[in-house]
């Protein structure tokens, strides 16, 4: 989508700058300072276009698919007769999409957080490839990398993806792979949780 935000504003950068050009001279400016003016405005009408909805989380869910993705989700394993959750955020920060996790075992104790080191969505297959570090909560101190896999579920009504499945690998002497379901959770969802509409806060 950005890209064809470019190729917007090129267009309408480029057109305006001609106009204006044509125009300042009428007035009397010289062809050189016309031109220099031309350019200027051409540059404000390409960042307003590529780089605004960077900064405006309305205009990015206009231009880019991926935003269906963030949320805060639930995610639950079950393994050998357990179930084990952890709680995903998927946010847009600096121009990058990541995930951060906390995870817990069986009995609701932090086991490991974890954030992603690398993201890469593909909107077209509803896949989210990721790789993270995790800290591990046992007093250890150690730090595990692996990957993960997610493929999501688009609730086709209110344009968000609203659950899924994946799995993910941690690369530790014994490599440990496990596959999980993800399911978004609503502001309501979250106030029964923790009595708070927004986990930020």
């Amino acid at each position: 989508m950005n890209g064809y935000l470019q190729l917007i504003a090129v267009a309408i950068g480029s057109t305006v700058a001609t106009k204006l050009s044509g125009y300042f001279i009428t007035l009397g400016v010289g062809p050189f300072l016309s031109i220099i003016l031309s350019a200027f405005v051409a540059v404000i009408i390409y960042f307003a276009f590529v780089e605004s909805p960077n900064y405006c989380s309305f205009l990015r869910t206009k231009t880019d698919p991926r935003t269906k993705c963030e949320g805060v989700w639930m995610q639950t394993i079950d393994k050998d007769n357990k179930r084990f959750y952890s709680l995903v955020r998927i946010i847009y920060k600096d121009r990058l999409y990541i995930i951060k996790g906390t995870a817990c075992d069986h009995r609701g104790n932090i086991h490991s957080t974890w954030k992603s080191t690398m993201v890469n969505i593909d909107i077209k297959k509803g896949e989210i490839l990721y790789f993270y570090e995790a800290d591990m909560c046992d007093g250890s101190g150690e730090t595990v990398i692996g990957y993960g896999l997610m493929r999501l579920d688009e609730d086709l009504e209110k344009k968000l993806y609203t659950r899924g499945v994946g799995y993910f690998v941690d690369a530790r002497t014994k490599l440990l792979q496990c596959e999980y379901t993800i399911d978004r959770l609503t502001t309501e969802d979250i106030e029964k949780f923790i009595n708070k509409k927004n986990i930020y806060t």
